[in-house]
């Protein structure tokens, strides 16, 4: 996949991801680790909020920029609710990442 999928629960819990994600990122996020826990992004609680928020009214269903990874990069951040109740991740970066 050219992009990082990441499923979490309602509270960030890891629960799949793929290998692109951990290019991306820069570090990997054991299946049960909280990815808002072990992420080095600087506004990391700024995203679970808004993404809680989102939650909270209905289906996920946003499309942003984010500056995020270990590079502090600005990558492209698609997030879906999930039919376990939670919300995928999908995470595209430029080429050069």
């Amino acid at each position: 996949m050219p992009f990082g999928a990441v499923e979490m629960d309602r509270s960030g819990k890891v629960l799949s991801y793929n290998k692109t994600q951990e290019h991306i990122s820069g570090y990997t996020v054991p299946a049960g680790g909280n990815l808002f826990e072990v992420s080095r992004s600087p506004s990391k609680d700024e995203l679970k909020a808004r993404i809680m928020r989102a939650m909270d009214e209905g289906p996920v269903d946003l499309d942003f920029a984010w500056i995020g990874g270990s590079s502090h990069r600005e990558v492209r951040l698609r997030i879906l609710s999930s039919a376990r109740g939670g919300f995928w991740m999908f995470v595209e970066a430029d080429s050069a990442v």
